[in-house]
Parts: C-alpha cells; structure tokens; sequence
C-alpha cells in the first residue's frame, strides 16, 4: 500500500481526537449508516479518505495493554508469534482474494468488508479482535481489505483478472495481502452484517476493561474458522 498522503494523516489525526467517530465508523465503514455519518462529518471529502483515517486511527486495546505488562522475554516470544500470526492472516486474504477477484467485483462493499473481517480475525466480535489482536495486526489487515474492495470495484469486467493477479500480495516483500472469498451471498451474510450494526455501539454501551490474563496468541494457533461457512453459501 502507497504511504497515507497528509490528508489522510490529518482526517487520521482529527478521529483519533474524537474517539466516537472511530466506534461509530469501524465496525464497518461501508454500511449505510457510516457512510451517513461521513458524509455529515466530513463533507466534501472523500469517503473513502475519511475509510482509511478512521483504520490509521486504530488505537491500542486490550491485547496492547497487556502485552506492556509482559516480562521482556515473554514480550520476545509474543512478537514471534505475532508475526507468525499475521503471516497465516495475510495469506489467508491473499488465496481468497486472487481465487474470487470476480465474485467479490460484483458484490455491495458493506457485504465485503463484513465478511472478509470475519476471514482475517476469524470473529466478529470486536471485543474479542482487540483482545487476540495486536494494534498493528488490526490496522494493517483492516488496510488490506480496504485496499482490496477499492481495487477490486473500480475496474471492468474485462480487466478483473489482471488487476487481481497485479494486486495479489507477495509474502516475502511485506506489501499488503488482499483478501476474499466469495460465491454467493446468503442468509448468513445478512446475519453478520446486521451484527455488525449492532455492534456500532459496542464501545459505547461496555467500557473496554484490561483481562487480568493475558491470552497468547499462540494459544489460537490451531483455531479455523471457514469463511464460506460464516458468510457464504458454497455454490
């Protein structure tokens, strides 16, 4: 991904001092109710500027908090598997991007971003993401998906395939992976979206609190979560 240009730096600046328009917007930037409120708090800027300020504004959460309580070697040995963790997130993205290029360029961005989410951090429970996940792991996979629903509906039909095969990542360069998986939209896309609305308010109506245990994120190491089982019928 090309470095946020000023603009983006200053809207990013602006949410990260107004923490409501970052719980407002993040649990998806792409519903109807998100892209009003953009629109009113940020008139005649682009929406989807204002989409990756409100990602590059990502605070810490739980999993942060905790991390800085962790004895320095068990600090290195997290950062190792953070790393490993983000790899597995990134390639994951990467092979259901470059396999439904086509599929997803058909479909409305609320639908994508919810449910490629749910792909990277294997839940939609925002709680639970800030909780498994650390703050650059939650930026850079929210970056990517972004990125991806951008790319992937701006082009023709005609030049899907080479704009998916341009876009798809290259592991050992660190860019951005792209993500995806889709054939068709059923109930359960309905289902998960509409948490997502509900879950808009999340921060709001719980206070975030620190866990007195902190949760390695090795310890989800075997966990698998199908996408095409949480968000698609298969075809």
């Amino acid at each position: 991904m090309d470095e946020p240009n000023e603009h983006i730096l200053a809207l990013s600046w602006k949410i990260a001092t107004e923490p409501k328009i970052y719980r407002d917007l993040i649990p998806n930037p792409y519903a109807p109710r998100a892209i009003q409120i953009i629109s009113e708090r940020f008139p005649g800027t682009s929406a989807v500027d204002v989409i990756r300020a409100v990602v590059l504004a990502e605070p810490e959460g739980i999993y942060d908090w905790n991390f800085r309580e962790l004895p320095k070697v068990q600090q290195e040995e997290e950062l190792i598997q953070q790393k490993r963790v983000s790899a597995e997130i990134n390639e994951r993205l990467a092979q259901y991007g470059k396999k439904y290029t086509p599929e997803f360029s058909r479909l409305p961005k609320e639908f994508i971003y919810a449910c490629l989410s749910v792909a990277a951090f294997e839940t939609a429970d925002l709680k639970e993401i800030e909780q498994k996940y650390a703050q650059h792991q939650r930026r850079d996979s929210r970056l990517s998906i972004i990125n991806f629903i951008e790319d992937v509906q701006k082009n023709t039909s005609n030049s899907l395939q080479r704009d998916a095969n341009k876009a798809a990542p290259d592991v050992a360069s660190g860019k951005n992976l792209v993500p995806g998986r889709l054939l068709k939209i059923g109930l359960a896309v309905l289902s998960l979206v509409s948490f997502m609305y509900l879950a808009s308010g999340f921060y709001e109506n719980q206070g975030i609190q620190k866990q007195i245990q902190f949760a390695p994120q090795h310890q989800d190491a075997k966990k698998q979560v199908s996408i095409s089982k949480t968000c698609f019928f298969a075809s």
